[in-house]
């Protein structure tokens, strides 16, 4: 909100009124993926149908329609359910009209479907345009020109989107939250089977597999019954690094650790930005705890069986390769956790970097005893705040959002929140470092010495909050092992 003073003439000596003036301003924008919660509907229990049965009828878990009906719950002994004839609500998560949520993203690979989000006030029902720009180096194009995408079928380059008016949000129950957002769905490829080649050629010649775009939003252009100079844009202000276009606000993401990165290959690090952790959950370390997150005898001596990786709660996690889901269950000192089964074993082999160990003397390996990357191979996430509603087979497409980040397990509470993440070729836990490979040699981390002052700064400032309690997350996840899990 903006003030202007009145002012009529010098002479007089009360105050002038304030009148107040309401600027369109833009507060933010980023690239996003769409999670959707189904339309509540109802059904009638049948007879000598239990919670199991009813579930898999409705195609959905049995956690859920307990959520959705608790004051129906019935216990038996051990056993829970509802009585026949009883009518129940659940969500089918295919039925239009339920909710609608834009998860910001950071990565993405060739293909992929996503939405542009600009967040405005004073702009409702306005149009403005949106550019992808390549940054940091030539790669797609040269360095700050656009990047076109496919739209409705259609090469573009120029991304028109009016607010609050996205039709992926006119039938959501909660399309009040959006009335000030400009949403657009694009795919990030470009047209004809030729110009795809050369992104892919393009994308595999970097040195990360990965090439790095941003942000240019135009509110003012098409909208001349504001003076230019009137648009309040919000783009790099509150970056704690600086921008390649400081002397412009209309920019987003074009700052170190902002990047939104474009890979050609089917594999998605399993959180934004990964950093390895640098204290211990008492809040020790720092510059001495540089290996503490790190695969092997990294702990003085004591085993550590997977890499951690930094992520405040609520943070996304990512489905690193196309799978169907193992397990989703509570696991004691691990939290709420997911399992993934790698769907293509030999594609995923192909991700292997030629990653050489950091801290061998501190006590980092490669594998375990027992790895065996012909068997089959999982994917393990542990001290999650929440993970999506599954069931045991659901498939999972790399990049997909399987939950968030957060504290659980860790009954002491936390300094270093973190994500644990796990690759191993046999489901057995509490083993060590057996049958896993030192997920490294996939994750592309920042170690310590490549972490900015910015990242070493904000992984301090969760420390010197205390040891945090989040035990059981958002919410406790109801499976104790396999069997409950897979019925």
């Amino acid at each position: 909100m903006s003030f202007i003073y009145d002012i009529l003439d010098d002479w007089i000596s009360t105050p002038s009124p304030q009148v107040k003036i309401e600027l369109p301003e833009i507060l933010d924008a980023y690239f996003a993926k769409v999670r959707k919660e189904g339309g509540k509907k109802h059904t009638t229990v049948k007879k000598g149908e239990g919670l199991g049965v009813l579930a898999q009828r409705l195609g959905t878990t049995q956690e859920k329609l307990k959520e959705m009906n608790v004051d129906k719950l019935k216990t038996w002994g051990a056993v829970q359910g509802f009585n026949a004839g009883e009518t129940i609500a659940y969500q089918d998560e295919n039925e239009s009209g339920g909710k609608v949520y834009f998860d910001k993203v950071q990565s993405a690979t060739i293909g992929d479907e996503v939405y542009l989000v600009v967040k405005t006030q004073n702009f409702q029902n306005r149009k403005l345009k949106i550019n992808i720009c390549q940054g940091k180096e030539k790669v797609l194009a040269e360095k700050d020109k656009l990047i076109s995408v496919t739209q409705n079928g259609s090469s573009i380059s120029l991304i028109e989107s009016t607010v609050g008016k996205s039709d992926d949000i006119v039938d959501a129950e909660n399309k009040e939250d959006y009335k000030d957002w400009a949403v657009s769905k694009i795919t990030l490829k470009p047209q004809g089977d030729e110009q795809l080649k050369k992104w892919e050629d393009a994308i595999g010649k970097t040195s990360d597999n990965k090439t790095y775009l941003y942000l240019l939003v135009d509110a003012h252009s098409g909208n001349t019954d504001y003076d230019k100079d009137l648009f309040v844009y919000y783009g790099n202000k509150n970056d704690e690094a600086e921008s390649e276009h400081s002397n412009f606000t209309n920019y987003w993401l074009d700052v170190e650790g902002k990047w939104f990165g474009l890979s050609k290959v089917k594999w998605h690090d399993p959180v934004d930005n990964p950093i390895c952790t640098i204290y211990m959950q008492s809040g020790g370390g720092g510059s001495l705890g540089k290996h503490w997150g790190l695969f092997g005898k990294t702990r003085n001596g004591s085993t550590h069986s997977g890499l951690d990786l930094f992520a405040k709660t609520g943070e996304n996690i990512y489905a690193c390769v196309d799978g169907t889901i193992y397990n989703r269950r509570w696991h004691g000192g691990y939290g709420n956790t997911v399992t993934i089964k790698v769907k293509d074993k030999a594609s995923f082999i192909t991700f292997r970097k030629d990653y050489k160990l950091i801290h061998p003397n501190e006590g980092e390996i490669e594998k375990g005893t027992g790895y065996n990357e012909n068997g089959d191979i999982f994917l393990f996430y542990a001290h999650l705040d929440s993970v999506e509603e599954f069931k045991f087979g659901d498939e999972v497409k790399a990049g997909q959002i399987l939950g968030k980040t957060g504290r659980s397990g860790v009954k002491a509470g936390t300094c270093a929140p973190h994500l644990h993440f796990e690759i191993f070729s046999n489901y057995k836990t509490a083993v060590g470092t057996k049958y896993r490979i030192n997920p490294a040699f996939y994750v592309k981390y920042k170690s310590f010495d490549e972490q900015s002052t910015a990242e070493k700064e904000l992984q301090k400032k969760e420390k010197e909050r205390g040891k945090i309690k989040q035990v059981y997350g958002s919410k406790k996840l109801e499976y104790k092992d396999m069997t409950d899990f897979k019925k």
